[in-house]
């Protein structure tokens, strides 16, 4: 069930704002957050939809077979994907369950596909913000780098490598025990 053409609405709804970003005049940084946001938000919401028909399908399966326990759990999870809050979609899925549970198996599927889109995002915007911070330095526009510099560090979430390393950055030694 898992489901890669997920990965292309991804990037269906990042392809309108790549020209601003590429855009010769340096955006404000709210102006950036908000895109890269309201991408990401785009992208859950298409995704949960998907999912929340599924976990319905499942729900009345569950319903024919007379299993109140896995129907309630099924339309638990369809509510929490139909929810405004992107963190209430991830409320109350296990980390690990039996794997012959098709609720389970429903979630697990959800979990890979919300964080391979998401990645996209960030990738995405990382590579943009990286290219175009790389243009304003040579082009001399300090501001303007700085501005992608501070972009990059708020959407970067703390403690992670989840952004993907520049060619330069990918080229130098680690050094070791790191």
């Amino acid at each position: 069930m898992y489901f890669r053409p997920f990965i292309l609405l991804a990037v269906t709804f990042l392809l309108p704002v790549f020209a601003p970003l590429q855009a010769a005049e340096v955006p404000k940084l709210d102006q950036l957050l908000a895109e890269y946001h309201k991408a990401r938000a785009d992208v859950i919401t298409k995704l949960n939809a998907a999912y929340a028909v599924q976990a319905d399908t499942l729900a009345k399966a569950y319903q024919q077979v007379k299993d109140p326990a896995h129907t309630k759990r099924a339309t638990d999870f369809a509510g929490r994907l139909r929810g405004s809050d992107e963190k209430s979609s991830l409320d109350g899925i296990p980390g690990a369950g039996p794997a012959n549970d098709p609720l389970v198996v429903l979630q697990t599927d959800y979990l890979h596909s919300r964080e391979e889109n998401l990645k996209v995002v960030d990738v995405f915007y990382t590579t943009t913000a990286q290219n175009m911070q790389a243009e304003l330095k040579r082009k001399n526009d300090v501001a303007g780098a700085n501005v992608m510099a501070s972009f990059l560090e708020k959407i970067k979430p703390a403690g992670t490598a989840r952004h993907a390393k520049t060619p330069d950055q990918a080229a130098q030694p680690t050094p070791q025990g790191q």
